[in-house]
C-alpha cells in the first residue's frame, strides 16, 4: 500500500498492489477496529458491479453493517493485472477525512474468497500506519516493464505529471506481513521499496460516520414512545415507525417482483406533494446510483417532478434479493416530514415503472389510510395459553407446546418483515415470551426488554436476523428471568451484547455459521437451577454452547465468578 498526498492539487492516491490476487475481494479499513470507511476491490454484495474499488461504510462486523456509499467512491487513475493486481484511485482531500496536515493514515486489510463481498477468509489482526514525510519528488517502482501510467491529476485542466511538495509514507506494523497476504510497500526518497517494522502503541480509531442526527430532548410521547404501521399490498410491504424518542421517522419497503424498476411512494391521496421514489433518477439528469431519493410533485407532468436532495432520507440498508427482490430501509428526522409525534394515521399513495429511469408509471394505485399504533406485543395480564402476536396485529397459526417446549401461558411473537424498522420488542408477560426472528435482519440491532418475565426465548433463524441486538434481562431481586438464545442463522447473532448480570440463567446455542462471532456476555452470578420443562439440567448460571465447527471468534465474556458461572465446554 502506498498513499500520496498532494497539498498542491489538494488530492490523495491510494495505491494498493497484490500480489496473490485471484478474482477475489480485499479492501482496507482506515482505522483499528475494522469500522468505518473503507475502500474495497469487489463486484458488490449483489456480484451486480464491475470489479473496481468501491467505498463502503462498516457499521459492524456482518453484511447488514457494510453499506456501499456511491457518494463517496474515488476516481480510478491506473489498473494494472500483471504478475499482481495493482490499482490506483484518487480522491479530493475536502471529500476524505484528511487533508494537507495528515501526518499518519491507520488501516487494517481483509480478504474474501471470491470478487462478491462476503465474508472474509482472511484480516490482519495488527494495524498498520501510512506515516507520511515531506519530499520533493515521488518516483514508483513500475510492477512490469512498461512504462508506469502517467497518473492525471482530477482538474479540467491540463498539468504537468511531476508531483511536487508532496510526502511519502512509511508503514508501520506491529509484525510484518506474510507472503500470502497483500505486500505492504512504501517509497523511500530514493525510489525503491522500503519498509520499517516498529512496535506502536495502539492509536485511537478515527471513524468517519455520517448519520442522521438524533433529536434526545422529548416534551412528550402522547400516544406512546414508538408508533408503527404496516401495510401490504399486492406489490409492496410497507413499515413506517415514529419514534417519539429519537424524534425519527424509519420507512422501510419490501418489493419481491423488483425487476430492476423505480417504485415510489407519495404520502398524501392526489399524488402530489412529498414523495420518495427508488430510482437512479430522471432520463434527462445525470443518472444516479439506485437509491430512495426525495422529490416534490407539484403537478402531474414530468416537469412537475421537482428532485428535493436537501429532504433525502438517511439510507440505512438496501438488500438485494438472490432471484428478484429488494428490500430498503431509510431514516429521517421527524421534524423534515409531514408527521409529528400526534401523527395517529398516515395517508399515502405508491407507483411503479418499469425502468429505473423515473419515467412515466405503469401502475399506480388507489389510496391507503395506514393507522399508527404505539407498539404493544402483550397484554396486560396473562394469556390463560399460549398467545401468538404478530406487530401488525395480523394473527399468525398458534403454536403448541410440543413446537415450543416452555410454559403454556406464554407469549409468542413472530417477526418477519415487519420487525426490520422497531428499536424495541419488550415482552410485559410474566410468565414469559417466545420471540422467532425468521428471515434475514428481521430483528437486527433491536432491543430486547426482558426485564419484567420469568423467561425470555429468542430464535434468530435467519441470517443476521439478530446481528446487534442488545439483551436485557431483570435487574432486581424480585425478578429474575430465565435467558435462552438460539443463533440458528449464518451471523444470526454476531456483534450482539447480553445484559444478563441480574438473570437467572443465560443460555446461548451457536449452531449458526459465523452465529456467535464478536458477541459480548455479562453473566448471571446466580446457582442455576434447570426449569422442570427442561430436558437437561446445567449446573451453571451462563452456558454458551458451539456449533459443529470453529467458526465463532472474537467472543468476550464477563463473569465475576469465572468459571464457577461460565461454561464454555461444548
Amino acid at each position: 500500500v502506498c498513499s500520496v498526498i498532494d497539498c498542491v492539487q489538494q488530492t490523495i492516491d491510494m495505491d494498493i498492489e497484490y500480489a496473490d490476487y485471484n478474482e477475489n475481494w480485499f479492501g482496507l479499513v482506515f482505522n483499528d477496529a475494522m469500522q468505518g470507511f473503507a475502500l474495497v476491490y469487489t463486484t458488490g454484495k449483489a456480484d451486480s458491479r464491475t470489479p473496481a474499488l468501491y467505498s463502503y461504510l462498516l457499521r459492524g462486523y456482518v453484511s447488514l453493517y457494510v453499506v456501499y456509499k456511491n457518494e463517496w467512491d474515488w476516481t480510478p487513475v491506473s489498473v494494472t493485472t500483471a504478475n499482481t493486481l495493482r490499482v490506483v484511485y484518487r480522491q479530493r482531500l475536502n471529500e476524505t477525512e484528511w487533508d494537507g496536515r495528515t501526518t499518519e493514515i491507520m488501516f487494517r486489510y481483509a480478504i474474501g474468497s471470491n470478487l462478491q463481498l462476503d465474508w472474509h477468509v482472511s484480516r490482519s489482526d495488527d494495524t498498520f500506519l501510512l506515516q507520511f514525510t515531506e519530499t520533493s519528488s515521488i518516483t514508483r517502482t513500475p510492477t512490469t516493464t512498461t512504462p508506469p501510467t502517467t497518473i492525471p491529476p482530477i482538474t479540467d485542466t491540463p498539468t504537468t505529471t511531476t508531483i511536487t511538495t508532496t510526502p511519502t509514507p512509511t508503514i508501520v506494523s506491529t509484525r510484518p506481513t506474510t507472503t500470502t497476504q497483500p505486500t505492504i510497500m512504501t517509497t523511500a526518497t530514493n525510489g525503491h521499496p522500503t519498509s520499517s517494522v516498529t512496535d506502536i502503541p495502539t492509536p485511537t480509531p478515527t471513524i468517519y460516520m455520517p448519520t442522521v442526527e438524533h433529536t434526545t430532548e422529548v416534551s412528550e410521547c402522547p400516544l406512546g414512545d414508538r408508533l408503527v404501521g404496516t401495510l401490504e399490498t399486492a406489490d409492496l410491504y410497507i413499515t413506517i415507525v415514529l419514534d417519539c424518542l429519537t424524534q425519527t421517522a424509519t420507512l422501510q419497503i419490501s418489493y419481491d417482483d423488483f425487476a430492476d424498476n423505480w417504485f415510489g411512494v407519495v404520502f398524501s391521496d392526489a399524488m402530489l406533494g412529498d414523495s420518495v421514489v427508488f430510482t437512479m433518477g430522471k432520463a434527462n439528469e445525470s443518472p444516479m446510483t439506485p437509491g430512495l431519493y426525495a422529490y416534490d410533485l407539484t403537478g402531474y407532468g414530468a416537469v412537475n417532478v421537482v428532485r428535493n436532495a436537501s429532504n433525502d432520507w438517511q439510507e440505512i440498508e438496501i438488500a438485494y434479493v438472490d432471484g428478484g427482490g429488494v428490500s430498503i430501509t431509510y431514516e429521517q428526522v421527524l421534524s423534515r416530514t409531514v408527521w409529528d409525534s400526534s401523527t395517529q394515521q398516515i395517508t399515502l399513495r405508491y407507483a411503479i415503472g418499469n425502468q429505473l429511469s423515473l419515467l412515466a408509471h405503469v401502475f399506480r394505485s388507489d389510496t391507503f389510510t395506514v393507522p399508527l399504533s404505539s407498539l404493544q406485543t402483550t397484554t396486560s395480564s396473562p394469556p390463560s395459553s399460549a398467545t401468538t402476536t404478530a406487530i401488525d396485529d395480523t394473527i399468525v397459526t398458534d403454536t403448541t407446546t410440543t413446537a415450543f417446549p416452555f410454559n403454556g401461558n406464554m407469549t409468542y411473537i413472530v417477526c418477519d418483515k415487519q420487525c426490520i424498522a422497531l428499536k424495541q420488542l419488550t415482552c410485559d408477560n410474566i410468565y414469559g415470551c417466545i420471540f422467532e426472528c425468521q428471515s434475514e435482519n428481521s430483528c437486527a440491532s433491536l432491543l430486547f426488554d426482558c426485564q419484567t418475565t420469568r423467561e425470555c426465548n429468542i430464535y434468530c433463524d435467519g441470517q443476521s436476523s439478530c446481528a446487534g441486538m442488545h439483551v436485557f434481562a431483570a435487574d432486581n431481586d424480585d425478578d429474575h428471568t430465565d435467558i435462552a438464545v438460539n443463533c440458528n442463522g449464518d451471523a444470526s447473532c454476531a456483534q450482539s451484547t447480553f445484559h444478563a448480570q441480574s438473570a437467572h440463567s443465560l443460555s446461548i446455542s451457536c449452531t449458526g455459521r459465523h452465529g456467535c462471532e464478536n458477541i459480548n456476555v455479562t453473566c448471571p452470578v446466580q446457582p442455576y437451577v434447570s426449569l422442570s420443562n427442561r430436558t437437561a439440567a446445567v449446573s451453571k448460571s451462563c452456558v454458551i454452547v458451539g456449533g459443529d465447527d470453529d467458526y465463532q471468534r472474537q467472543l468476550s465474556y464477563y463473569a465475576i465468578n469465572g468459571f464457577n458461572d461460565l461454561d464454555v465446554s461444548e
